[in-house]
C-alpha cells in the first residue's frame, strides 16, 4: 500500500485530490492538512510515500516546507 498525505489550504482543492485518492485502491490517503506546520509535525514522525503538496501555503512555501522534513518522500 502506498501512503499519502495531502498539504493543502484550500478545502475544494483538498476534496478534489481526495475524491481522486479514493478511486485508487493501492494508495491509502492518511492524512490532510491545512498548513505546514501542522504537517511537519506529523511528517517528522511517519514517513510517507507521497506528499500531494500545494507551493502557496499562508506560513511558507511548499517547496520550503518539503526542505524540513527530515526524511522527505
Amino acid at each position: 500500500m502506498i501512503t499519502s498525505v495531502i498539504i493543502e489550504d484550500e478545502i475544494p482543492a483538498q476534496k478534489i485530490i481526495t475524491n481522486f485518492l479514493i478511486k485508487l485502491p493501492n494508495v491509502e490517503l492518511v492524512a490532510t492538512f491545512n498548513a505546514a506546520i501542522e504537517a511537519n509535525t506529523f511528517l517528522n514522525k511517519q514517513e510517507v510515500d507521497i506528499v500531494f503538496l500545494d507551493i502557496n501555503l499562508p506560513d511558507m512555501s511548499g517547496l520550503d516546507f518539503i526542505k524540513t522534513v527530515k526524511n522527505p518522500p
